[in-house]
């Protein structure tokens, strides 16, 4: 039994319109997760085919976050810090400049050889890496 200071806190039963209420409440509370979630892009960020800075920043943080960080990636979280995302940046400018051959970098010819068709995508892909970069990291 609950003692008599916390009694008037909690009912003694439930009326049925209450539990309804907490149920409903608990049902839509569980059923949409997705709404909460924290990320870089909100609705409509897409629209027509077109590209905005939303997308473009989204889009480079889930290619940063796939192919190059993660834990069967060459490069760690932990060790992925401004003055790495600095030298990425520097090589992905030389890259999308003069082709992927200067640039010299094991970590761009990766970003490049994972789903991409030719270099004119290749190019755009690092576009969109370079973007998010030096956003996130205001390089």
């Amino acid at each position: 039994m609950a003692s008599s200071r916390f009694r008037r806190w909690v009912p003694a039963r439930l009326s049925p319109g209450a539990l309804l209420a907490l149920l409903t409440v608990l049902a839509v509370c569980l059923a949409s997760p997705p709404a909460w979630a924290s990320g870089s892009i909100g609705p409509g960020s897409v629209r027509a085919g077109k590209s905005t800075a939303r997308a473009d920043y989204a889009r480079g943080k889930s290619i940063v976050y796939k192919e190059l960080v993660c834990r069967s990636c060459p490069i760690k979280k932990r060790a992925f810090n401004r003055a790495r995302a600095q030298a990425l940046m520097e090589r992905l400018d030389v890259a999308i400049a003069e082709g992927l051959r200067k640039a010299g970098d094991e970590n761009v010819r990766l970003l490049c050889s994972q789903g991409v068709r030719d270099e004119a995508a290749c190019k755009e892909k690092l576009k969109v890496v370079r973007y998010y970069l030096k956003r996130r990291y205001r390089l």
